[in-house]
């Protein structure tokens, strides 16, 4: 579940957008008010349906290759898509992307690699003294005011 309110998942097949059944943060109408409006904006030819838990799960089985990812920027009000495949959540839904910083031993490092290993989680790759070193960060929490990821 991503918990970031201006980041939309959704599957495109045909002419119908389907999104999961899920809205962190604002109570379920407003958060359902608000991005229906911003894809109406973006995609007016196209039907919005949001779908149940069930039916999310076979679709995105099915369609998976039809995923799209989106980002709302408050400050420019647009809507713009995001690769999948430079879209990484931790285990607590946060959005976790490559250039962020991460703190290990007390030092902070620059992300250079993020990936999805089975049975580990989101491992993030950063250079130390010329070698490049691997953490785990699915359970990593975000320090807004130094701005990195840390152990809890």
């Amino acid at each position: 579940m991503i918990r970031d309110k201006n980041t939309f998942e959704c599957i495109f097949i045909n002419n119908e957008i389907w999104f999961p059944d899920y809205i962190m943060w604002t109570p379920k109408s407003d958060g359902l008010i608000r991005r229906d409006y911003f894809f109406k904006q973006k995609f007016p030819q196209m039907n919005r349906h949001l779908s149940s838990t069930n039916d999310w799960n076979k679709i995105s089985k099915k369609h998976w290759d039809k995923r799209r990812i989106f980002s709302y920027d408050t400050a420019t009000r647009t809507l713009a898509e995001i690769n999948p495949s430079e879209f990484f959540t931790n285990g607590h839904g946060y959005t976790v992307t490559i250039g962020e910083r991460v703190l290990v031993q007390n030092t902070a490092y620059e992300i250079k690699k993020l990936e999805i290993i089975r049975y580990a989680g989101l491992i993030a790759t950063f250079e130390r003294n010329g070698e490049l070193v691997k953490v785990n960060v699915s359970r990593m929490e975000w320090d807004e005011d130094k701005k990195y990821w840390f152990s809890i």
